[in-house]
């Protein structure tokens, strides 16, 4: 264990693990709000659908991005 590059490939492996945690729990959130869209669209009510739309656009805005392939 004491390889440096099998430390850093289980690094990046538990660091992607995390990664794919956090993007499920925000695209299930995604999910949910744009089911509260569809259900609260029929109402009209336009400050409460700007604030799921703002939710929905928060969400987004913390999904991880893509990382980059290793060109190496």
């Amino acid at each position: 264990m004491n390889d440096p590059g099998e430390v850093t490939a289980r690094v990046r492996s538990i660091m992607q693990r995390i990664t794919d945690a956090q993007s499920a729990r925000i695209l299930a959130a995604s999910r949910i709000a744009s089911e509260l869209e569809g259900l609260l669209r029929p109402l009209g009510d336009r400050r409460l659908l700007g604030t799921v739309e703002g939710l929905q656009i928060a969400l987004a805005e913390r999904l991880p991005a893509k990382p980059e392939a290793d060109t190496k």
